[in-house]
């Protein structure tokens, strides 16, 4: 029988020695979100940040150039431009939601792929419904309320990446789905905390 308060304390354990461990490009979100902490950053070092990663830049490139950023501006071409053209709040929403994006893909989680596409679905959803709520009926900037949005489950990618291992515990079985369930908003707090 699987000992899930053992996880459980061991996971705890891991996140309050600060090793919490995710992929580099979720490194990179993480270091984007940091650097976005310090009242003096600058587009240069922002795209620097960016640039660390290397799927990122051409996302951002590509979003930057998207129809809804202004047909009859120039092309953008590069990170910096594209940084500048989004605006911060927007490279710190789109990093997230590329790493969320390339979590449910990494081969290592193909056992939770299912639950981690589920999980990201949701948490597009709410970030959705965050900016739009945001935007209509209060004061607080829309893109502050979408990183909200998209950040409200990470601990239930945390549990996920830390569980996709482990095959004495099956993704669909009753104590996986607990496990989950039942911790995944006490490990989402301590995991923003911690980074």
């Amino acid at each position: 029988m699987l000992d899930t308060f053992s996880l459980v304390k061991e996971f705890t354990a891991d996140i309050s020695r600060g090793d919490v461990s995710f992929p580099t490009f979720a490194a990179a979100t993480f270091r984007i979100q940091e650097a976005l902490g310090d009242p003096d950053i600058d587009v240069g070092r922002l795209a620097t940040i960016v640039a660390s990663e290397p799927l990122l830049p051409a996302r951002l490139i590509k979003l930057a150039n998207a129809p809804i950023h202004g047909t009859g501006n120039a092309p953008v071409t590069d990170v910096k431009a594209a940084v500048m053209r989004l605006g911060f709040s927007a490279v710190q929403a789109a990093a997230y939601a590329f790493a969320l994006e390339q979590l449910t893909q990494m081969k290592e989680y193909v056992r939770v792929a299912r639950h981690a596409r589920l999980v990201l679905a949701h948490s597009i959803d709410v970030a959705a419904l965050a900016h739009v709520m945001a935007h209509r009926l209060t004061r607080i900037p829309p893109e502050q309320a979408l990183f909200a949005g998209l950040v409200h489950d990470i601990g239930s990618f945390y549990l996920l990446a830390r569980l996709a291992s482990r095959v004495d515990l099956p993704p669909d079985s009753p104590e996986f789905q607990a496990l989950v369930a039942d911790w995944h908003t006490a490990f989402g707090h301590q995991i923003l905390v911690s980074l």
